[in-house]
């Protein structure tokens, strides 16, 4: 082993370990894409090392040869969910404020949406990020970071006028901004979710948003007192206030925040 250290140029040293780095950040890559391509990744990599181990060169080079063409057919396959990597960045770092922020947040700000909706008799429109970044996806006139309370909101002027923008709040309970806008976006709508292209504008750019993500996008009516809730490239009509907290609070998985990691639902919640 030593004797094949010395042979060894410093150039094959940087070469091994750029390779390594590479399949390292592909396999994680992979592990967080919520698909069985870590696990295809993991068996072609065994086979590759039987058929080395017990010399069967003709199946070692079968599965050299047709790895680009599995690859491809791999991404072609998973491309929406492996797109959620590619569009916005992975956010798996927790706020440090999160555990100075009030347990019931969630009611709060649908409190405070209902409130402002039924002044102008409209809706309101507010989008819950979980951990997919959305900072290269919306903007705002004014970032605020701050934790999400009642008070705050009915304070910011801009919550009270802006009706057709979005209150964007992460899961952890912070306020980002009440005035968010799309700032970019990825293609155009094209029906992929079974819904046509004759729905309101809001709705096919939610759509569009959740299917490349996995964030949450509510609509408040003031006049019905009832919700819209888009999720997964899913929409959800006519849900009420009680149904809604405890679909979204199911999804972007909200616990009490006493500084134990949560336990991860899964019972399924009644719309009805």
């Amino acid at each position: 082993m030593r004797e094949l250290i010395y042979l060894l140029h410093w150039a094959d040293f940087i070469e091994i370990f750029s390779l390594f780095c590479g399949i390292y950040f592909i396999f994680r890559w992979l592990a967080a894409s919520n698909t069985n391509l870590i696990e295809i990744a993991y068996g072609y990599i065994l086979l590759i090392s039987l058929s080395s181990f017990f010399d069967l060169y003709a199946l070692k080079d079968f599965l050299f040869m047709s790895f680009p063409v599995g690859a491809v057919l791999m991404i072609i396959f998973h491309q929406h969910h492996l797109q959620r990597n590619f569009v916005t960045a992975r956010n798996d770092t927790k706020n440090s404020q999160s555990y100075a922020i009030a347990e019931n947040w969630l009611d709060s700000l649908m409190r405070a949406l209902f409130r402002v909706a039924t002044t102008q008799e409209g809706i309101r429109l507010c989008i819950i990020e979980k951990n997919s970044s959305l900072s290269g996806v919306l903007g705002a006139d004014i970032s605020l970071h701050l934790p999400c309370t009642y008070d705050l909101l009915m304070a910011i002027q801009t919550f009270h006028k802006n009706s057709s923008r979005y209150v964007w709040v992460k899961s952890s309970g912070i306020l980002v901004a009440v005035d968010a806008y799309y700032s970019a976006f990825y293609e155009e709508y094209d029906g992929e979710s079974g819904w046509g292209i004759d729905l309101e504008t809001w709705k096919q750019e939610a759509l569009l948003l959740t299917i490349k993500t996995d964030a949450v996008v509510m609509a408040v009516n003031g006049f019905t007192r009832r919700c819209t809730l888009i999720h997964e490239g899913k929409i959800i009509d006519d849900v009420g206030v009680a149904a809604a907290l405890r679909f979204i609070k199911q999804k972007i998985e909200i616990s009490p925040l006493k500084g134990r990691e949560h336990e991860k639902r899964t019972q399924k919640v009644d719309l009805l």
